[in-house]
């Protein structure tokens, strides 16, 4: 966490940067959240620096895309963000992907070539299940079945014709897993690969068992990903939990803090006996000891120990997933400390023998715990002290090539940030055809990869070794060439109606209303034309008449009482708006004042006048500052804290939220990560997941919620 008096310094001076680090290059290694994060945040500081993000994986953004389930696609806007960072700095920001440092460039030769290497390539290798049998088939660690339902290529596939699942581990990625499995439907208009659907649609999986060594109280889920599995139609999910232990664990919540003691109430509240067609089952206290195979050496069951009782038990099991945390993989040429990890100066410089400016940033330089929210706030430290370096040095490579020409010369087919747009817009046409929001390609043919024919083959219609698991029997691509027809689809699967507030919200919502209810009244004229030709209405034509006419008044009575509700809800947030408690900011020196004096938490929106988001966040706040009288909303201008022309173009409206005078949350461009639209509910809701709670003013860490359980 970065004191507030730093981030100060980057807030009011963001369009400025660090005079002496002008022209540096930097390479980036690893094109996921905390790479790009730190690389947008150092755009900022170095106006004339050129970046080289590299990416071992044939397509960016890392977690984003391959860690984070399909099913939480809220997560995943930050690609916007991206996207933008990339679009606006074509002319000094570059893509290489498919680039595995190590092997096709050494660091020896990178820090020749570049100013400042940042690592940030993160801890996705699994760590193993060491038991008797773990080699059976249909075995698998979380990170490989994350890889699969997420469309990495060549990811091992599950076989799931076995009822019996159990799943190893207490972190996220085991409630990832069994959810992904017990969630079918909910996943077909997302960008999880057709394939993946078509076999979980064919799933046979009914009994999915959870198990960790120790015991509930020491699971590591979030409090979210918990509740949601809780929630899954069609299932029942319980918590095998005795009468001793409700009462010690019931005992020990008035010792825990806000959020364990709201993640036990939760497990609490779901012990319960199994019962129903579909189960998911927590069982704790289990040691795994040793895994059967069947005479074809695929998984039977695995014998467990129950560490509280002594006992030994068989489980049935067709499909086991391990979940038991992840392992930081250090590249060649990197220094290493006596726990296999990177050796580190500090939070994050490299201890490196040959005095170069290396850094470390994420998973990859403190092991796999955290959010994403959580290394964007790092990402602001890292970069401050890169440019804090980089002001000291003199002799600058930033007239070098960078490392493009060895790859070159060696011949490395990698994907640049115009061949990534280009499969970008694939995956998105043919998941319109599909009605979902995209199709990954799950197989690269290497030959193509930065290739200058790559557009030509990706969209002249012809697979050409792009194709996704589900199509590799199809003769090509169903590409969308007609410009009208592409539109259709969109409009018919990606568009949906905006959300306005004040009494242009209601007119609209009620235009929209009398539209659907036109399109119900004509829908339904035509069901009673054609059933009258068919003969198959009784009555004379009066009776047809007066019927059609009462239909009508009472469809026009609907439509009075849903422009009264519409008006009725408008009012209520119109009302709570002009309750003034939002404080404007007119001087630069209060905005300072404001963070140094606020006791609590402090919620600021930096905003320009006349811009349609802006005055979105501003309505919305004004709705928060009087249903959370204990939080203190204020609003200023970009042009009173003196952004630059670019920050105001792309990053507002801005929301911060400061506790006690640290920042806890820096939300640039709101509207984006919200998906385009900003409303009261949806603010709430992305506040919560992001841990701050205006309810009780307060911000909760939570740095153990993606640590999966160590079965150690």
């Amino acid at each position: 966490m970065m004191h507030f008096s730093l981030w100060r310094i980057f807030l009011v001076r963001a369009s400025r940067s660090f005079s002496t680090a002008t022209g540096a290059h930097v390479a980036i290694v690893g094109s996921g959240p905390a790479g790009l994060f730190t690389c947008a945040s150092l755009l900022r500081r170095i106006p004339d620096g050129r970046f080289d993000v590299f990416d071992a994986s044939p397509v960016p953004f890392g977690l984003i895309r391959y860690g984070v389930a399909p099913d939480h696609q809220e997560v995943k806007n930050c690609i916007n963000g991206f996207d933008r960072m990339f679009e606006s700095n074509r002319s000094r920001l570059s893509l290489f992907c498919n680039v595995r440092i190590g092997s096709d460039l050494s660091v020896e030769e990178m820090t020749k070539y570049y100013d400042v290497i940042l690592l940030s390539y993160g801890a996705h290798h699994p760590r193993h299940l060491e038991i008797p049998g773990v080699e059976s088939k249909n075995v698998m660690s979380g990170s490989d079945f994350v890889s699969w339902y997420n469309g990495v290529p060549k990811a091992q596939v599950p076989v799931l014709d076995d009822p019996n699942v159990v799943i190893i581990g207490n972190g996220n990625v085991a409630l990832d897993c069994a959810r992904i499995l017990s969630t079918v439907k909910s996943l077909r208009t997302t960008d999880i690969p057709s394939g993946v659907l078509d076999i979980l649609e064919d799933s046979r999986v009914t009994n999915i068992k959870i198990i960790g060594r120790r015991g509930p109280e020491n699971v590591s889920f979030t409090i979210k990903e918990l509740r949601e599995q809780f929630k899954v139609p069609e299932w029942n999910t319980t918590v095998e939990m005795d009468v001793e232990q409700i009462e010690k664990l019931k005992d020990t919540l008035s010792s825990m803090d806000r959020r364990r003691k709201r993640l036990m109430t939760v497990l609490l509240e779901g012990v319960n006996s199994p019962e129903g067609d579909k189960q998911c089952r927590f069982l704790s206290f289990r040691i795994p000891e040793e895994i059967m195979a069947n005479s074809d050496g695929r998984i039977c069951a695995i014998r467990v120990l129950n560490n509280r009782t002594g006992a030994r038990e068989e489980i049935p099991c067709g499909l086991l997933i391990y979940s038991i945390g992840y392992r930081t993989v250090v590249l060649e040429g990197i220094p290493v400390n006596d726990k296999g990890m990177i050796a580190m100066k500090d939070d994050c410089r490299v201890d490196m023998p040959c005095g170069s400016l290396v850094y470390a940033t994420g998973w990859c330089a403190h092991g796999p715990r955290g959010v994403i929210v959580d290394t964007q706030q790092e990402s602001i430290t890292v970069a401050n002290q890169i440019a804090a370096d980089l002001s000291k040095k003199t002799d600058l490579k930033g007239s070098n090539k960078g490392a493009q020409s060895i790859l070159d010369a060696r011949g490395i087919k990698y994907i640049t940030w115009d061949d990534w747009k280009k499969i970008d817009d694939l995956e998105r046409k043919k998941g319109v055809e599909k009605g979902k929001i995209r199709e990954k390609l799950t197989n690269f043919n290497g030959e193509l990869i930065g290739m200058a024919s790559l557009e030509s083959k990706l969209l002249d219609g012809e697979c050409v070794g792009y194709c996704s698991s589900s199509d590799e029997d199809e003769e090509g691509w169903k590409v969308v060439n007609d410009e009208d027809q592409h539109k259709a689809h969109i409009m018919r699967h990606m568009m949906t109606p905006s959300t306005n507030t004040g009494v242009k919200g209601v007119l609209n919502e009620f235009a929209a209303e009398q539209e659907r209810s036109m399109e119900k009244r004509k829908a339904k004229d035509r069901e009673i034309r054609r059933l009258a030709q068919r003969g198959m209405l009784q009555g004379s034509t009066k009776e047809l008449e007066n019927a059609q006419i009462s239909d009508l008044e009472g469809e026009q009575g609907e439509e009075e009482e849903t422009l009264k509700n519409l008006r009725n809800r408008r009012l209520i947030e119109l009302r709570k708006a002009a309750a003034g408690r939002m404080v404007e900011i007119v001087e630069k020196d209060q905005f300072v004042k404001a963070i140094d004096t606020c006791d609590g938490l402090l919620c600021i929106l930096i905003y320009k006048p006349d811009d349609e988001m802006c005055e979105r966040a501003t309505h919305v706040c004004k709705v928060l500052a009087v249903d959370y009288p204990s939080v203190r909303f204020v609003r200023a201008r970009s042009t009173l804290l003196e952004m630059s022309k670019n920050f105001s173009e792309q990053a507002l409206p801005t929301l911060q939220f400061y506790l006690n005078g640290v920042l806890v949350g820096n939300f640039l461009q709101i509207s984006s990560l919200l998906g385009g639209e900003i409303d009261v509910d949806s603010v709430k809701k992305f506040l919560r997941r992001q841990h701050i709670d205006l309810t009780h003013g307060t911000y909760t860490t939570d740095s153990e919620c993606s640590n999966d359980e160590d079965i150690d």
